[in-house]
């Protein structure tokens, strides 16, 4: 079993190696465990969902979230096609998506659950796939599972770069920043249910 922990923009890796499967999402960093048991001929069939998922999701936020540009993130070197990495951008916020496909509901039940026993300041959210949990700065680190999908979401709010940034105090900066992580991670929450849930 393989650990890779990604930086929130999606920086450089750290790899490490463990023999139980759960995945910790910290403040500063996302660990997904991405299990390199499965059979080669079942990388195609995983890979073909999520191209079909991507394009999903690309289409339902497109009409959700005008303006937002889109990019597919390429999973880190040594993993399977098991993970979707996306990110939507607009001026000033970034919104990352990683979405693990998992070969049963038993097993994402396993996954998003031992990622809830080993977060940081956890808060169970509801109306969000079959289970969901914030952690980390304001709550704004969201994962949820939606059947055998495990789905983490994490936000960058680049405050200081807003227009009337000036007007506003150092505290009143950390008040928008994490209001804002904290409302963009759960809108996009729940656009990814929909989108993973239409037809």
């Amino acid at each position: 079993m393989k650990y890779y922990y990604l930086d929130l923009l999606g920086r450089s890796p750290v790899l490490r190696r463990s023999h139980e499967t759960f995945l910790w999402l910290l403040s500063n960093s996302c660990c997904i465990c991405i299990s390199n048991t499965h059979a080669w001929h079942s990388f195609a069939q995983e890979s073909a969902e999520l191209n079909r998922l991507d394009e999903k999701l690309a289409r339902h936020l497109e009409k959700k979230m005008p303006g937002w540009k889109h990019e597919r993130g390429e999973p880190i070197a040594g993993s399977d096609d098991s993970v979707l990495i996306e990110f939507w951008s607009s001026p000033n916020r970034k919104v990352k998506v990683s979405i693990l496909l998992h070969n049963s509901v038993e097993v994402a039940q396993q996954v998003i659950q031992e990622h809830a026993r080993y977060s940081f300041n956890k808060e169970t959210l509801t109306g969000l796939g079959d289970e969901a949990y914030g952690s980390g700065y304001g709550s704004s680190l969201v994962a949820f599972r939606r059947a055998k999908f495990t789905v983490y979401i994490s936000t960058v709010a680049d405050v200081d770069a807003d227009e009337d940034a000036r007007n506003l105090n150092q505290e009143q900066r950390f008040e928008r920043e994490k209001q804002e992580m904290k409302r963009l991670s759960k809108e996009f929450a729940k656009l990814i249910v929909d989108g993973i849930d239409a037809p």
